[in-house]
């Protein structure tokens, strides 16, 4: 039975606006209640009549991979079984602001670790506090004895997770931490282009029927669609927040829709450039339908346009003009056509730092190797893709990097694992070559499509900055995390959400 202290914010806000009583309000995940928690709201409601706990839903956790580990429904009914906590509201915001907005409590209370408005990198306390004076409340921060469900769940629920995968490493987790944050600082002036496909990533929402009682066939019932812009647009997006500058250059035969829905990204990201060079290219459209579980049943390849780029020699001029000016050059090779040898060549002569990816699927098997490029700076593929290049299916991961390193010069590799996680290589001393690996963060993806491109960013850019390789390690295992909770490309990868997420986890 629902208990009846768990009401919606109209309802709180209306028993708030016809009461004289005074309100106090704290808000929080509240993972894994503890005893913390309890002298938190006793303390709270010493201060008024009445006690209100908002509670972030699931879709709104930013604490890091694999979490909350209770989903919304039971962290409200433990919060609302404690004697001294009136009200339950759950808060569908990423922050406390729309529900003091509403409410307006005369107090808000919130633990002494946020007392310090230095220390909160996403900005979210102080919004708050702004929010609770202007709405004539007072912010009160307690200084009652500390627990943190991000400790309790960090030792005792995952120990043999993350934050045991990392210590693996021998490190301090202090220092490690601080490492991670200033190394995303590191990057924020980078200046970066992205060459390569753009693809139009269609999904149609169904749910799954009974089999046709004459065929043999799958059979859906239609329920919406949406379409989302994938390829390197998807990996700009992701870097959008912790970069300087991006510059795509791209090509593509759009209908109309797709070309509007390109140019709004002009629109939204001030910091996002799109150059098309040959409106007579292939564009790409993959249309996948998805099951109520988010399971894809099949999917379908659209074509419009030629095979191969046309614009060569226009290509290549504005390689030649301007690439030299990019801190980073990432090269997205999804395999359908768009890079030639003569624009590789020039790339390869303008750029600082070249980072590439190649890519297999359905419309390229067998055709689209990262062994048809002599050398990179950078290389990010996953398992599969590196066997395949190398028709071994057999040898360690170590043993495959030793064999590709004597097809193609590199000086770093990334080879992202799936479920397994990630492997980062440094290959600069060849023999010794030192690497790492961490298993996967998410224990519970929603959609894995564009996993692997957050990775290959972010990582391009850290180790062009010669960041440690632990580190790249981590960070890219994060992104990777956070990006197979969003289904297609319907957004993006947030900084604050990322700081928050190291915060949380090496906690």
């Amino acid at each position: 039975m629902i208990s009846k202290k768990i009401i919606t914010l109209d309802q709180i806000t209306k028993i708030a606006r016809s009461s004289k009583k005074k309100i106090s309000l704290v808000h929080g995940v509240f993972d894994v209640l503890h005893v913390g928690h309890k002298k938190h709201f006793e303390l709270a409601k010493s201060f008024a009549d009445i006690l209100v706990v908002s509670i972030t839903s699931d879709k709104f956790v930013k604490k890091g991979p694999s979490r909350p580990l209770f989903n919304q429904n039971f962290r409200s009914e433990m919060v609302s079984s404690l004697e001294m906590v009136d009200f339950v509201v759950m808060s569908n915001f990423e922050t406390a602001v729309n529900v003091i907005n509403e409410l307006k409590p005369d107090f808000y209370v919130k633990g002494q670790d946020y007392k310090n408005l230095k220390n909160d990198l996403t900005g979210n306390i102080y919004l708050e506090k702004k929010a609770v004076e202007k709405n004539n409340g007072q912010i009160i921060f307690t200084d009652e004895i500390q627990f943190s469900s991000s400790n309790i769940i960090n030792n005792y629920f995952k120990n043999d997770f993350i934050l045991d995968d990392v210590k693996k490493l021998n490190i301090n987790l202090k220092n490690f931490k601080d490492e991670c944050i200033n190394s995303l600082k590191k990057i924020s002036k980078l200046k970066i282009a992205i060459i390569g496909e753009i693809i139009i990533d269609e999904y149609i929402f169904s749910d799954e029927m009974d089999k046709p009682s004459k065929e043999n066939i799958s059979a859906v019932k239609y329920k919406y669609n949406d379409v989302y812009l994938g390829g390197v647009i998807a990996i700009a997006k992701n870097l959008s927040e912790f970069c300087k500058k991006i510059d795509i250059y791209s090509a593509g035969k759009f209908t109309k829709p797709e070309s509007k829905l390109i140019k709004s990204i002009n629109k939204y990201f001030d910091n996002i450039k799109i150059k098309l060079i040959d409106n007579n290219f292939n564009s790409i459209r993959k249309t996948r339908v998805i099951e109520g579980s988010n399971k894809k049943i099949f999917e379908i390849y659209y074509k419009n346009g030629n095979n191969n780029l046309k614009s060569i020699k226009k290509l290549n001029s504005l390689v030649k003009n301007n690439f030299s000016k990019y801190d980073v050059v990432i090269l997205a090779d999804f395999g359908h056509g768009f890079f030639h040898r003569k624009i590789f060549d020039e790339i390869k002569k303008r750029s600082k730092y070249l980072s590439i990816n190649t890519q297999t699927n359905s419309d390229n098997r067998g055709f689209n190797y990262i062994t048809k490029y002599p050398s990179a700076n950078t290389i990010c593929i996953d398992r599969p893709e590196i066997q395949l290049a190398l028709s071994d299916k057999e040898s360690t991961l170590i043993e495959l990097s030793k064999k590709l390193s004597k097809r193609v010069n590199f000086e770093n590799l990334i080879i992202t694992l799936g479920n397994d996680g990630i492997f980062v290589l440094d290959n600069k001393k060849n023999k010794n070559a030192s690497h790492v690996k961490l298993s996967a963060f998410e224990i519970n993806p929603v959609d894995t499509i564009g996993a692997g491109d957050a990775v290959f960013g972010i990582s391009s850019l850290l180790l062009s900055q010669k960041v440690n390789f632990n580190v790249v390690a981590f960070l890219g295992n994060i992104f990777g995390a956070f990006s197979t909770k969003i289904v297609g490309h319907s957004s993006y990868i947030k900084k604050k959400d990322i700081f928050k997420s190291i915060l949380y986890t090496l906690k």
